[in-house]
């Protein structure tokens, strides 16, 4: 059987007619990442007795690109004495010789040579992050200290990062390159950063894909929807929404009706959205099994109901950390929820007729809106009110109006001496959407990214 394969080799390797994506396509069909099938099985049992040194010579004899590329026969060597020790019986406990195999994997393709290789890489370096996840799941050892979370997730990041680099920098001229995978691996990269929790190396990923002079248009949809998943991700932990909302409405969209990852993308979109001011449905929520989650933080935004909206963050705490949506949330929200407090309060005092609402009548709202304690024990910083039943006084009032005047939430005037909000006679309160630009037709690719355009 190795002999076979051998023989194989050698014919894709020495045919210098070959095209080289069909080059690519054939060896990447002998290179399989998927060791548990009956071709690999039968490969397996032929050279269990086999020395290191007896697959060193056999795959010498078989003068592979006529013996002139010592980095593919060692990826050879390296791949055949793989399959001679797979554990099928348990895969993790072979992860170590995959994680070899492709490191030699790597070496080679950095060659100049390295273009044949180029369908292997994208097979393997899926099968080896995915890998890579699954064993430090299953060694526990998720729940050690931060720098050591995810030690073989971390490890494997490194032979990913030089396959990246690898093809960001073909200059190459041929219809087929090593660039054709350059979105797959950076869709992994990120994937990884994500997952041992160091988002921001992604960073480097995003500024090198800007400069390599390529058109997302040219890859498969699915991983331009991945890709900018992942750049809405790392937006709205830098705190930058509107980029966040670009990015992950876009995938969203984009993203293939049926697939799960239609959900995925929404848990991160919903959040965004709700701190830009747009509210998505009570029927788009439960079609994705959400409503359980954001349904009572939607109402409680509408209404500036503080003590709801924090309630209902608090009851899914877990679910948003883990996802990284807690903090932004918790901190980005209560200037929303004073806009929506105050318009319930402006509401009820046009109601009564009154043409102007004194800082008296806001305080009480905000308190009702608070519920439990007040708006001074629950927004204000708590351990500055010295506990018990601190109420709002009209300096602090007076704060919250003139923020929300600045930022255009309110459109009015403050009357110092007579303490009272003297609001405009139309259009008090603009959509919030309005206020901070985020409508669709406001948003924009920045300068480094309209190669995603083409």
């Amino acid at each position: 059987m190795v002999q076979q394969l051998l023989t194989r080799l050698a014919g894709l390797t020495n045919d210098e007619s070959i095209d080289p994506a069909v080059q690519s396509e054939k060896l990447a069909e002998l290179f399989t990442p998927l060791l548990l099938n009956p071709n690999t099985a039968a490969l397996q049992v032929s050279i269990q007795n086999w020395t290191d040194e007896q697959v060193s010579k056999s795959v010498e004899q078989a003068h592979l690109f006529d013996g002139g590329w010592g980095g593919f026969e060692q990826f050879v060597e390296s791949y055949i004495r793989l399959v001679r020790d797979f554990d099928s019986l348990s895969e993790s406990n072979s992860f170590d010789l995959v994680v070899s195999t492709f490191t030699d994997l790597q070496v080679a393709f950095s060659s100049a040579r390295g273009v044949c290789l180029t369908h292997t890489v994208a097979l393997w370096a899926r099968k080896v992050v995915g890998g890579a996840f699954q064993y430090d799941n299953e060694h526990n050892l998720a729940q050690t200290t931060a720098t050591t979370e995810y030690p073989t997730s971390e490890y494997i990041a490194t032979p990913l990062l030089r396959l990246f680099n690898t093809t960001r920098t073909e200059r190459s001229d041929m219809e087929f390159t090593r660039k054709s995978i350059i979105l797959h691996l950076a869709c992994l990269l990120c994937r990884v950063y994500f997952h041992i929790r160091q988002p921001t190396l992604c960073a480097n990923v995003f500024s090198n894909m800007s400069t390599a002079g390529i058109r997302l248009s040219a890859y498969p949809k699915s991983q331009q929807v991945e890709y900018r998943f992942y750049l809405g991700k790392f937006y709205w932990l830098k705190s930058q929404l509107k980029n966040a909302y670009l990015h992950l409405y876009w995938s969203w969209d984009k993203c293939y009706t049926q697939s799960t990852n239609k959900r995925l993308i929404l848990k991160h979109l919903v959040a965004v959205s709700l701190l830009l001011g747009i509210i998505p449905t009570r029927e788009l929520l439960q079609q994705f099994n959400l409503d359980n989650i954001y349904g009572e933080m939607v109402v409680a935004l509408k209404h500036g109901n503080h003590t709801r909206f924090y309630a209902a963050l608090e009851n899914a705490r877990d679910w948003f950390i883990d996802r990284d949506l807690y903090v932004l949330l918790k901190s980005r929200a209560f200037t929303l929820l004073d806009r929506g407090s105050l318009k319930v309060i402006y509401e009820w005092s046009v109601a009564q007729g009154n043409p102007a609402i004194d800082y008296g009548t806001v305080a009480r709202g905000l308190d009702f809106a608070t519920q439990n304690g007040g708006y001074a024990q629950q927004v204000l910083a708590p351990q500055m009110m010295g506990g018990g039943s601190a109420k709002l006084t009209s300096t602090q009032v007076e704060a919250i109006l003139v923020a929300l005047i600045d930022q255009g939430f309110i459109k009015g005037k403050l009357q110092a001496t007579g303490q009272r909000l003297i609001h405009a006679k139309a259009n008090v309160f603009p959509p919030v959407c309005v206020v901070l630009g985020s409508r669709q037709s406001s948003l924009k690719l920045k300068d480094d990214e309209h190669w995603m355009e083409s």
